[in-house]
């Protein structure tokens, strides 16, 4: 038996809130871990994706640490530095050490 539509919708909503959530409160950790002067998440990077950088970069060696504290992270699709300082970064990026 399928689900009916306002089941799946519910379902839906549920998994969007619990994700939101979950990248909400791993910011708030990588933010203060790393000492980021701020965190965010560009427009078209989904929640899952979000919740993958933030656990890559919590999981991340102590020199990445030292080298993002005090920067202004963005999580997007590519990595760039842009002329006000702000740095992107790739939301599927892996630390080599």
């Amino acid at each position: 038996m399928s689900k009916s539509p306002t089941n799946q919708n519910n379902s839906t909503l549920y998994l969007f809130c619990r994700n939101k959530a979950e990248v909400e409160r791993l910011m708030q950790l990588v933010t203060e871990d790393y000492g980021l002067e701020s965190l965010s998440i560009d427009s078209s990077i989904s929640y899952d994706k979000a919740i993958v950088c933030c656990e890559n970069l919590l999981a991340s060696s102590d020199s990445v640490r030292y080298m993002l504290s005090g920067v202004r992270v963005c999580i997007a699709p590519y990595f760039a530095v842009m002329s006000d300082g702000e740095m992107y970064i790739m939301w599927d990026w892996v630390s080599d050490g």
